[in-house]
């Protein structure tokens, strides 16, 4: 499964200091290595839609099922993932 990071995702990477950077990152290849590993859950109302928990921040994914190609939408803390 091959990971692409969308225009608002290294925008909200950059954001983050340098130790949440590298949490992400390790999250974001153990996740590559074994999509069932880590807190990655379906997004209520959208099937196509996960969250990645890494610590407070959250990590919004979406699945392109045709091309196998998990897309990073966009990292925020915990408090303004949601909104």
């Amino acid at each position: 499964m091959n990971l692409q990071f969308t225009r608002q995702a290294k925008k909200d990477f950059t954001v983050f200091d340098r130790k949440d950077r590298n949490r992400i990152i390790a999250a974001l290849y153990k996740l590559q290595a074994d999509p069932h590993s880590g807190d990655l859950k379906r997004l209520k109302g959208r099937s196509d839609m996960w969250r990645l928990r890494v610590g407070e921040i959250r990590v919004i994914l979406w699945n392109d099922k045709l091309t196998q190609i998990l897309y990073v939408m966009g990292i925020e803390p915990r408090k303004d993932a949601y909104r």
